[in-house]
């Protein structure tokens, strides 16, 4: 899962100083704000359909550069409608959003030597955002985006593509460092794709077969 490397995320990082956009982001794109003549009741709307794309924190969309973090989104997007062009047509694929990782200064260590990482709090610290509230604020915001481009994907291509979500699912003690989890972690994941396996796959595999596919 490439959106927490920090290719993917230093550039879309602002500095604490940096003047925020208008409004923060919501609904795949959509801005809610006094500024753009958003009504009242669209916002309303919004916040009571269940929107995971709500900003997770009223500051953290305000670090985000809006230019560079949606075009990193609209890559990844893209990155899965290629894993369908090539697999989709044989055989559904399963994909998992990540949960909400802690930025740490941890990074993969191999035979207790440290290979490498970490990476998604180099890519805060070097912006100046050093606060540990506001650090996993933002992690929550990408995090939301990334699980919202796989439930669109499903949404969108329900005989092609299943979205295991894990937000919520771990607490800072699963984590072994930024991006992997602790063994039982791994198996509580496992178990995650085993029961869409179980509960899920079937009707979409009926599915397919009643579009002839």
């Amino acid at each position: 899962m490439c959106v927490v490397y920090a290719d993917r995320t230093h550039a879309a990082i602002r500095r604490p100083f940096q003047a925020p956009p208008p409004s923060p982001d919501c609904c795949f794109g959509r801005r809610h704000s006094s500024r753009d003549g958003a009504r009242a009741d669209e916002r309303s709307e919004c916040e009571s359909s269940g929107c995971a794309r709500r900003p997770a924190e009223p500051n953290s969309g305000q670090h985000l550069d809006a230019g560079q973090w949606q075009s990193k989104v609209e890559q990844l997007s893209t990155d899965y409608l290629h894993f369908m062009d090539d697999l989709g047509e044989h055989v559904p694929i399963i994909a998992h959003g990540y949960d909400y990782m802690p930025p740490s200064n941890k990074g993969v260590k191999y035979d207790g030597f440290r290979v490498t990482g970490p990476w998604v709090l180099p890519a805060m610290i070097a912006k100046n955002i050093t606060d540990v509230t506001l650090q996993r604020a933002l992690v929550k915001e990408m995090m939301n985006d990334f699980n919202d481009i796989l439930a669109k994907m499903q949404a969108k291509y329900p005989l092609n593509f299943i979205h295991v979500d894990l937000r919520g699912m771990f607490v800072e003690s699963d984590w072994l460092n930024e991006i992997h989890l602790k063994q039982a972690g791994f198996k509580r994941v496992a178990q995650a794709f085993m029961d869409a396996i179980d509960n899920r796959l079937p009707a979409v595999q009926q599915a397919r077969k009643d579009a002839g596919l």
